[in-house]
């Protein structure tokens, strides 16, 4: 024994005048192993690819790993930093450089995907300790995480300590379904080449209804479509040309000439009267229907400025909101008079447009292109309604020091997607919304800061948190927006508990108004941390349920139906200002 330790010290020693160092074994590494089965079978799932992804627990997102994009600077450690009246190198000058600065500890390594053998098993080694997601992958089944039950969703996050090894983890692969039918016109004769799309029913995070993209193709010369590899669930489908700009012209000699109008199934212009499609896990669902031949139409209408005259030049453009919620715009062939100041444009296909016409001024107009012209427009350039306005906080003496001048003043369109809003906010609170066009909207204030909440907006006598406010051509908006922001804003904190007693790391907490849940600026949301602990702040005060789903879609919160579902199970609370409470709440299971 002895003469091991001195041979060993020897080694040592040569080793340090070598000039290497020796370096002390990391923490032990740890292991995930598990199972990947066919969903509803213990039937194992041989070569779907199991990746497996660090994540900063405080977060919730990924760890960036080598190549992610990290920055540097030029005098980043590494790079030697010049000294004044030192060269490095070349003639002349001293040549001695400083000390490079110590190396930054390297990102991690991107862990290297695994597939699972013939018996669905996988194994992740060599793990340092942390927090991980496991995605799984396969050609006919949903891409889904690790205790993941809903889609989309996040599923179960793993906590690995130094050297432990976590086994038998099941993980039951979804199978995909297929959509397919055909599509004639209304005479009866095959649709060729008409884009067939699937969209599912969702919000966005203002609690607006939108479609969501489920997977899209385009019927053949049978007529025919197929969907394929879709995720289980509830869609609409939709066949035709979208409102927006009207192609014109083929891309092939032999290409069919017919478009069509955009239609649901089974047959219906609004998405309001379309049927529902359940996809069922391995099934096919089928749906024929008929689509109208695509019309286009005029919009007509004339155009002055205030003393009557017609503008030398126009630009006419047309806003609409895609069918998945995004705001385009765009502008064709158009007729212009300028005699007259008349305008023409063709070629307008159906849907729900903002007529945005620019002559050094912008004016709009709302319309709806159903299944005619729309004539007689009337623009005045430089009359669109201004309202003007001041913010200021409660108390006396009390500035906009606390991020009050950051504010937005909003006008939500009631029956279009149109928002107008203040650009800034001056030292002294006062701001203006210009170019407000015709029609009925509501005000809401947002970019509040957390310290802050909104106490009143009033117009006059009209409480523009509770009433409209109607806007007609030519008819100048009377009085001030005043907007009283409070510093009394409340908090609560709690704990997400299963139904154990268990808290639950991950889980989003939802507070949601009582009343006014049309109000989506009053919800507000926090994600429980790694100890099932959330915090929500900046709340106003009022009347609340309190909500905790395991599982729940992006602003999967705003649907009526799922909140009118879950109303017995939500914690009642009320609020008063600069209050800080305490509450512990049960999550809401799935509905099997």
């Amino acid at each position: 024994m002895k003469v091991l330790a001195e041979a060993a010290s020897i080694a040592f020693f040569i080793l340090t005048s070598m000039g290497q160092t020796l370096v002390p074994p990391g923490p032990p590494t740890g292991r995930i192993e598990g199972t990947v089965f066919r969903s509803g079978s213990n039937e194992p799932l041989r070569g779907a690819r199991v990746i497996l992804t660090r994540i900063n627990a405080s977060t919730g997102s990924p760890i960036n790993v080598v190549g992610g994009g990290t920055s540097s600077s030029i005098n980043s450690p590494g790079t030697p930093t010049p000294t004044p009246g030192v060269s490095f190198g070349g003639r002349g000058g001293a040549t001695s450089a400083p000390s490079p600065a110590p190396a930054l500890p390297p990102d991690p390594l991107p862990i290297a995907p695994v597939v699972t053998d013939t018996q669905g098993h996988f194994a992740l080694t060599e793990l340092e300790p942390g927090a991980y997601r496991i995605s799984i992958a396969a050609n006919g089944y949903v891409r889904q995480e690790y205790g993941q039950r809903i889609f989309p969703g996040q599923g179960t996050l793993l906590n690995l300590a130094a050297g432990e090894t976590i086994r038998d983890l099941a993980i039951h692969l979804t199978q995909t379904g297929t959509i397919s039918g055909r599509i004639t016109d209304t005479n009866g004769q095959l649709a060729v080449a008409v884009n067939v799309r699937l969209l599912k029913l969702v919000y966005n995070a203002i609690g607006q209804k939108t479609f969501q993209d489920g997977g899209n193709t385009a019927t053949n010369d049978r007529g025919e479509y197929r969907i394929f590899w879709v995720t289980p669930g509830r869609y609409l489908i939709a066949a035709g040309v979208q409102p927006g700009p009207a192609s014109t012209g083929t891309s092939g000699p032999n290409d069919p000439l017919e478009r069509y109008s955009f239609t649901f199934f089974p047959g219906v212009a609004d998405s309001t009267r379309a049927a529902m499609i359940e996809v069922q896990s391995g099934g096919e669902a089928a749906a024929d229907f008929s689509v109208p031949p695509l019309q286009v139409f005029h919009v007509r209408g004339k155009v002055t400025d205030s003393t009557g005259r017609p503008p030398s030049a126009i630009s006419v453009s047309f806003a609409y909101q895609t069918i998945t919620g995004q705001v385009a715009a765009y502008s064709i062939g158009q007729s212009y008079d300028s005699t007259t100041g008349n305008f023409d444009v063709p070629n307008i296909t159906p849907g729900s447009y903002i007529v945005q016409v620019s002559a050094g001024t912008v004016e709009r107009a709302t319309i709806e292109v159903v299944n005619a012209n729309v004539e007689n427009l009337s623009f005045v350039m430089g009359t669109g309604a201004v309202l003007p306005g001041r913010v200021r906080v409660d108390g006396p003496g009390t500035s906009l020091s606390l991020g009050a001048d950051r504010v937005r003043v909003q006008l939500r369109g009631l029956n279009v997607a149109l928002t107008v809003s203040n650009n800034s906010v001056d030292a002294d609170g006062s701001f203006r919304i210009e170019s407000i066009s015709p029609g009925d909207f509501r005000a809401v204030v947002t970019s509040l800061p957390i310290e802050l909440y909104a106490k009143e907006v009033r117009l006059g006598g009209i409480d523009l948190m509770n009433q409209t406010i109607r806007v007609t051509s030519g008819t100048p908006i009377a009085g001030t927006v005043d907007v009283l922001l409070s510093p009394n804003v409340s908090q609560i904190d709690g704990s997400v508990l299963d139904d154990r007693g268990q808290p639950i790391r991950g889980i989003l907490a939802v507070l949601v108004p009582d009343r006014n849940r049309d109000h989506t600026e009053l919800f507000k949301t926090a994600t429980t941390d790694q100890t099932g602990h959330y915090s929500i702040r900046g709340i106003p005060p009022g009347d609340y349920k309190l909500f905790a789903w395991e599982t729940l879609e992006s602003f999967g919160y705003f649907d009526p139906e799922l909140l009118k579902q879950s109303e017995s199970q939500g914690k009642a609370i009320h609020i008063n200002e600069s209050s800080k409470l305490s509450q512990d709440i049960r999550s809401i299971r799935p509905t099997p």
